[in-house]
């Protein structure tokens, strides 16, 4: 097992390091298989992975150390990675993170290969690449970048999740919560670079702004919680979740106290002995 012997060996050859093979009785070096994605195949010779690829970095698959490091020119690898398995959203933030460094590439023509049986990998095994180009044809994987996080075992970089953000590379968790106030898509790199839109409010670890209930106006960034929306104004109503102004002004004949979310509140039909004008004050 771990080696193979071509017609005439005097010896068995051991498989390459980044290959492993669990069986004997193999005759060519094709028969030793690729490090799967998430593990690393560190000796010549291994009828087993070596381990799982550290916290911290990605393993994508015929890895030949815990902690593999790529060059620039090979980023649009790990693109096709994230787009082969089937995580367009992340691409994109993917490459959104890469325009900030200045890289750039080339796309390339992959295909899928199937993945030898092996032990269970932590996360989900990602595709592999094959390719003519030789920085491809040569990825193993790389350290994780901003924006992601990857832990024990990982075959391809997990966007930070909605809510969260991943500030610096090399992370095996995200870094903290989005800071209240703030809201943070997925693949953040900053706790309170999108301020809490107008008409919403934003609590700590917010993946998407909340709006404003009904009945309520706010026209100003920021804002942690519900009380940062305010009643709407009186001779108005407000008949939307989150808005920054009200929906328009009372019925002729009804009077708006704070807070109306109807321009035709039951409750606030004029009374005897009252005229109520458009602003809807009663007089």
């Amino acid at each position: 097992m771990g080696h193979f012997c071509p017609q005439g060996s005097e010896s068995p050859k051991p498989c390459p390091i980044g290959t492993f093979l669990p069986e004997p009785g193999a005759f060519s070096l094709s028969h030793c298989r690729s490090c799967p994605p998430g593990q690393y195949c560190l000796t010549p010779g291994a009828s087993q992975p070596s381990g799982y690829c550290f916290k911290g970095f990605f393993c994508s698959g015929g890895a030949d150390r815990p902690t593999p490091r790529a060059n620039l020119s090979s980023v649009i690898c790990l693109l096709k990675i994230l787009e082969l398995s089937s995580m367009k959203m992340e691409a994109a933030v993917w490459k959104h993170n890469l325009s900030n460094s200045g890289r750039n590439a080339n796309w390339i023509k992959v295909e899928m290969v199937p993945q030898a049986d092996s032990d269970r990998v932590v996360n989900d095994s990602a595709p592999h690449l094959k390719s003519p180009h030789y920085t491809c044809s040569t990825y193993r994987g790389d350290i994780c970048p901003r924006g992601f996080y990857c832990p024990v075992g990982s075959a391809y970089p997990q966007p930070c999740e909605a809510g969260f953000y991943c500030n610096q590379s090399g992370l095996e968790a995200p870094a903290g919560s989005c800071a209240a106030g703030y809201f943070c898509p997925t693949g953040s790199v900053d706790p309170n670079v999108h301020p809490c839109p107008a008409g919403h409010f934003c609590p700590l670890e917010t993946p998407l702004p909340l709006p404003c209930p009904l009945g309520t106006v706010k026209n100003y960034l920021g804002g942690s919680t519900v009380e940062a929306c305010q009643p709407c104004p009186p001779g108005h109503y407000c008949n939307q979740r989150g808005i920054a102004a009200p929906s328009g002004q009372c019925a002729a004949g009804y009077y708006c106290p704070a807070g109306q979310s109807s321009e035709r509140p039951e409750q606030h039909v004029c009374t005897v002995g009252h005229y109520c004008e458009k602003v809807g004050h009663l007089a």
